[in-house]
């Protein structure tokens, strides 16, 4: 997208809604860039729900009074937020949208969609999302949609930051009470969180409230471990990589069957987790190995774009039905 200093006369707001940090876009119907904006996580399970909820709101209000103030009516939204997954979510973020976008229509969606949207212009494929949580997305060529994990930290997440902390965390208690062997993830993450001994991560857990954000930002520290050679940093890094795989293997035989060298399948990789090259590319290398039609790649686009794709098309889709 590009910026300008000209602009029509209708915007489009689009937002990535994740558990660490949220990413807002506006754009006209040239699509000149607006306003981009950030703000924090906005995933009600990751920090407390009337703080994410109350982020959302303002980084909302943000996108919409920086499109009027450069003589833009928004016409359409898309929010693509991670933890949006089961009906019950609808009522509590529509809530939201509405008392921030009065009188605007907007689409409410899992960010998974938004990425895939934005990373795979043949229209169908996989979106698989690492990043505070986790989750597997899928359209096919006619629309049919599926999804694996995405069920929270407490249920699922399996292969996601929070996972590798707190497996990582496990391991150095592991190590404290002998029940484990010796790893360098003990100095590692004393160092990080600033604490002495084992037993002090029974307060820090504490403290931090068992959110899963505090949790999943020990992943950096396990991915260096694993990059210096630690052997059981290297156990909880390739543990999250074929959980991973189980879940983007499942939308991938649930959507396009399971005949396997008959096709390709896009499949784009996203989240936090992926941004390490190292990590990327043993995640890429793996799919592959499981499953060989797959075909997985950055996103040339952001996520919160493909917000903004929904958008339009939603505004389309209702300006055909007046």
């Amino acid at each position: 997208m590009r910026e300008d200093t000209e602009h029509g006369n209708v915007a489009f707001l689009g937002v990535d809604g994740g558990g660490t940090h949220t990413r807002g876009l506006a754009v006209d119907d040239s699509g000149a860039v607006l306003h981009a904006c950030e703000g924090g996580p906005t995933n009600p399970s990751s920090g407390g729900a009337g703080k994410a909820l109350g982020n959302l709101r303002a980084l909302l209000v943000e996108l919409r009074e920086a499109a009027l103030a450069k003589g833009c009516r928004p016409v359409a939204a898309c929010v693509g937020q991670a933890g949006y997954d089961r009906p019950e979510d609808e009522a509590v973020f529509r809530r939201v949208v509405e008392e921030a976008l009065p009188g605007i229509p907007a689409l409410l969606t899992n960010d998974s969609h938004i990425g895939l949207v934005a990373g795979a212009p043949e229209g169908y494929g996989v979106m698989l999302v690492a990043s505070t949580g986790c989750i597997a997305f899928g359209l096919a060529r006619d629309g049919r949609r599926a999804r694996a994990d995405g069920f929270g930290h407490l249920l699922g997440d399996e292969g996601s930051a929070y996972a590798i902390g707190l497996e990582a965390l496990r391991t150095v208690c592991r190590e404290f009470d002998g029940r484990g062997p010796q790893t360098a993830l003990t100095g590692a993450i004393y160092s990080h969180l600033r604490l002495g001994k084992a037993p002090d991560l029974i307060e820090w857990t504490r403290r931090t409230g068992r959110a899963a954000a505090p949790i999943a930002a020990l992943a950096p520290v396990v991915f260096a471990a694993w990059k210096q050679g630690d052997a059981e940093a290297g156990r909880i890094v390739r543990g999250a990589i074929e959980r991973l795989c189980d879940a983007a293997a499942a939308v991938r035989v649930r959507l396009f069957g399971d005949a396997e060298g008959e096709q390709t399948v896009p499949c784009v990789l996203g989240g936090g987790m992926t941004e390490d090259a190292a990590f990327f590319e043993a995640l890429s290398k793996r799919l592959v190995e499981r499953a060989p039609d797959l075909r997985p790649r950055r996103s040339a686009r952001r996520p919160v774009e493909g917000a903004v794709d929904l958008a339009r098309r939603e505004w389309r889709r209702l300006s055909s039905l007046r």
